[in-house]
């Protein structure tokens, strides 16, 4: 179930990819990895309390409409598996783009497990786009 949950989050948003692709072929892989993590919230804005509205008749400035990762759960664990999902695909398409291959999308398969996706997506003999 938690594997499942997880791996259902780990395909990369074609734009974010785009914006990999536009690094410097020099980049180092952790300052991709730190502006890839921080463009992602720009792909989800049901977890930016600025954009979500709670109530009609309440301003969105009122603490309880900002705090809406800490009141709904089930939003909160999506965004933790789209963190926990994506960061080894995100590491992993750093590295490839550093050493100049180009990008594997991470493994579908029903048997891969959580340390499995980032060895795939660094993978030489994995299905290249």
């Amino acid at each position: 179930m938690w594997t499942a949950d997880v791996l259902r989050h780990s395909f990369l948003h074609s734009n974010l990819l785009t914006l990999m692709g536009n690094f410097r072929y020099d980049a180092h892989p952790m300052g991709m990895l730190i502006s890839s993590v921080s463009a992602m919230g720009t792909f989800y804005p049901e977890a930016n309390p600025a954009l979500t509205v709670r109530s009609s008749n309440s301003p969105i400035t009122h603490p309880q409409n900002l705090d809406i990762l800490k009141n709904d759960v089930k939003l909160r664990d999506k965004q933790i598996f789209r963190l926990l999902a994506k960061m080894p695909t995100i590491a992993a398409q750093s590295y490839r783009h550093r050493i100049g291959r180009p990008y594997n999308d991470p493994s579908s398969l029903l048997d891969t497990t959580y340390v499995d996706l980032g060895a795939h997506s660094r993978s030489y003999h994995a299905v290249t786009r």
